[in-house]
């Protein structure tokens, strides 16, 4: 068996001026770029997969 963790793309709380704090915020552009190129190159490298956990905030809905 094998564990992919595979992290988001860059979201408005990862850049350095973000209030600290926890809020549901979306990807930056760049974080989008990041998730389309998972996306490309998943299916790719990882052709079948028994099961995907993913968490329910707005950044995961943009990945998958």
């Amino acid at each position: 068996m094998k564990l992919y963790l595979i992290r988001h793309g860059e979201s408005y709380i990862n850049l350095p001026d973000w209030q600290k704090g926890y809020i549901d915020v979306g990807l930056t552009e760049l974080g989008h770029q990041q998730a389309h190129a998972l996306a490309k190159w998943l299916p790719s490298h990882i052709p079948t997969m028994n099961f995907l956990i993913s968490f329910h905030i707005l950044w995961v809905y943009h990945i998958w």
